[in-house]
């Protein structure tokens, strides 16, 4: 079972502490139990062994890891990081690769069904379906730098695309407007119909936008100050933005999470404002 899950803050150093704060909402698979196997040998967490790909920015510098674990491992490989942007995905136990994915200074995270895009004519990107055999219409630049040919490393060299054909210098631009990403954004991701369903994450380094497509929910939850024991980080604020199907509405809103509507974008700008709005 996927889950993709996208965070953004102030203080890279309070997001253990916020992320513990909701790890009953965000990580419910892991249990108090489960934190008490952590560096002892003679236990072991619960759950069963999948893969992860954990994507996030420390200093204005950008890191992807993968791994195997169990949701354990992904909650405290998360915690472990003092950073204010930060992508995490659980994949299949089989899974070969799993996003994050990044280029330059872009990374982006997706889970669902990529739709064929509806692009005008002449543009870089055709209405074919996203396969490997459309990397064939990227740039020479951007082909030699796939990897795998998965749908999400494609996205987001079509992101990449895109962005490189409005204008050459917005993927060397470190202050990318918002803009122009979710008006890209929304050009690669079309709108979806039937059962089908996408979830995605892009940023770089500064803003962060969530995108949903389709049925499947995105909850999002911001955070004004934190506490640990008895202290208090009033200066602290951060956001979490998770999809994951095993995430009832019900135990969402209990929780305080908001839902963000199919076919919008929830956008988390550097001074960390919040914003949810329709994808064009």
């Amino acid at each position: 079972m996927t889950r993709l899950l996208a965070y953004r803050g102030n203080e890279p150093e309070r997001l253990r502490i916020a992320l513990s704060s909701l790890r009953a909402t965000l990580f419910p698979d892991v249990s108090d139990e489960d934190l008490l196997t952590e560096g002892n040998a003679d236990k072991q967490p619960s759950g069963p062994k999948t893969r992860w790909g954990l994507g996030y920015y420390i200093g204005g510098e950008l890191y992807v890891q993968r791994f195997a674990g169990m949701s354990l491992h992904g909650f405290t490989g998360l915690c472990a990081l003092r950073s204010d942007v930060a992508l995490l995905q659980r994949g299949d136990a089989d899974a070969h690769n799993v996003p994050s994915y990044c280029y330059g200074r872009l990374l982006l995270s997706m889970q669902g069904t990529v739709p064929a895009p509806s692009l005008p004519p002449g543009s870089l990107s055709t209405v074919a379906p996203l396969v490997p055999e459309t990397s064939l219409e990227l740039p020479a630049f951007l082909r030699r730098n796939l990897r795998d040919g998965s749908a999400g490393e494609l996205l987001l060299h079509r992101f990449c695309a895109r962005l490189y054909e409005a204008d050459p210098e917005y993927l060397k631009d470190p202050r990318l407007p918002v803009e122009v990403a979710l008006a890209v954004l929304s050009a690669v991701v079309p709108t979806i119909r039937g059962a089908d369903q996408l979830q995605v994450a892009v940023s770089n380094g500064d803003w962060l936008i969530v995108a949903r497509r389709g049925s499947q929910p995105i909850f999002y939850r911001a955070l004004n100050g934190v506490t640990e024991v008895e202290q208090r980080f009033e200066n602290y604020r951060g956001l979490f933005a998770i999809a994951d199907p095993l995430l009832s509405p019900d135990a969402a809103r209990a929780a305080g999470l908001t839902e963000l509507p199919s076919d919008h974008a929830l956008v988390v700008l550097p001074d960390l404002a919040v914003r949810a709005q329709p994808l064009t």
